[in-house]
């Protein structure tokens, strides 16, 4: 199973618990949580020692910079759980193979049909979905595909990610 695949899976599953709780989070590649098209939070895994070591953030008490989303009014506590929820979600998607990561992602992914600019690629370009190693499939029309494994999406419909 492509390394790649364990963000995304656990993005999936956060997204998928919080999605049962009322709030509709999707997923923007490769690691991000989005609620209503603002950043909420993201997952970062590490390798140490070979074992993956992760961390999931999302926004709920803490600051916010201007254009981030919160889940304000929501308990600390309740989130946590949800949180491991998705952990637990997104392992049972793992034990199923690359097209279950890709299948989960596909119901929540917010770049899906949007134009995309990545860093150190030409575009800018459509975003397609992902394939069985985790990366961000690219179509710059007329048949002209590409893959993204690594990289930043910049900007989102010609808006930058973020600002």
């Amino acid at each position: 199973m492509p390394a790649r695949l364990l963000p995304l899976a656990l993005s999936v599953g956060v997204a998928a618990a919080l999605e049962r709780a009322g709030a509709q989070v999707l997923v923007k590649w490769p690691n991000d949580l989005v609620l209503g098209g603002r950043k909420l939070g993201g997952v970062v895994v590490e390798m140490v020692a070979g074992s993956p070591i992760a961390g999931i953030g999302i926004n709920v008490a803490n600051d916010v910079p201007d254009g981030v989303a919160a889940l304000r009014g929501w308990d600390v506590e309740t989130v946590s759980d949800l949180v491991l929820l998705g952990v637990r979600l997104s392992m049972s998607a793992l034990d199923n193979g690359p097209a279950a990561v890709r299948s989960g992602f596909a119901k929540v992914d917010w770049l899906r049909g949007k134009s995309v600019l990545l860093t150190g690629m030409v575009g800018p370009l459509r975003a397609d979905g992902i394939d069985d190693d985790g990366c961000l499939l690219l179509s710059a029309g007329a048949g002209t595909n590409s893959r993204a494994c690594s990289g930043h999406v910049v900007s989102v419909d010609g808006k930058r990610w973020g600002a």
